[in-house]
């Protein structure tokens, strides 16, 4: 369930952005898609440490830790607009690349290391599922939440980016990206729900072994 609702807000970064640098900010194609590639840059490079990580500490602290980070990020979001340093902007997608990277690894870990030898199979190709739904729902839900917000603003119905309205298209962004942030919170305390369990079943061990 976190899998699938962590990617479901990633496709927001994925679809607003390039409205974001090509329309509202007029950079090129090409820039744009340096600036996206912060994101994924990042991540490589956090993963080779939230690999560690996982494998050193309790990977639901870890997985914590990455949520922490990527709704930081997201609540960052909210206050984006034209006129937000670039340097800010790369700021929040470094944070994004850092926290999915510390949520990703350990929560795959966990997933596999939860599943009993006889399904593996099955636990790999549903944790391969709930990324893809994720990525198809996100792509869904953002667009749909984009233009009935900018829809709503502007007084009637908008299925473009509204060009000479950048003010509209902000507050689409913005109702958005507070969704998503919306979704996070509700993720990490999932999280942090299944971290308390487990952190009880170990003091429950610890008792019972004295």
């Amino acid at each position: 369930i976190a899998a699938f609702l962590i990617f479901t807000c990633n496709f927001f970064i994925n679809v607003l952005l390039p409205f974001y640098f090509e329309d509202l900010r007029q950079i090129s194609a090409g820039t744009t898609g340096i600036y996206m590639m912060v994101w994924p840059a990042v991540m490589l490079i956090a993963t080779l440490f939230s690999g560690y990580f996982a494998d050193n500490f309790q990977q639901e602290n870890v997985t914590l830790f990455g949520l922490t980070i990527l709704a930081a990020s997201f609540f960052g979001w909210r206050i984006v607009d034209q006129q937000t340093s670039l340097l800010f902007v790369s700021l929040l997608l470094a944070m994004g690349g850092v926290g999915m990277s510390f949520f990703q690894t350990p929560n795959n870990a966990l997933i596999m290391s939860n599943a009993p030898k006889e399904k593996l199979g099955i636990a790999g190709a549903l944790n391969a599922l709930s990324r893809n739904l994720g990525m198809i729902s996100g792509t869904s839900l953002v667009t749909t939440i984009l233009y009935f917000a900018m829809s709503q603003k502007i007084g009637y119905t908008i299925t473009t980016y509204p060009h000479n309205h950048s003010n509209i298209f902000v507050y689409g962004m913005h109702t958005a990206f507070s969704s998503a942030a919306l979704i996070i919170t509700f993720t990490w305390l999932l999280t942090f729900y299944r971290a308390w369990i487990t952190r009880n079943k170990q003091k429950k061990s610890l008792t019972s072994k004295k």
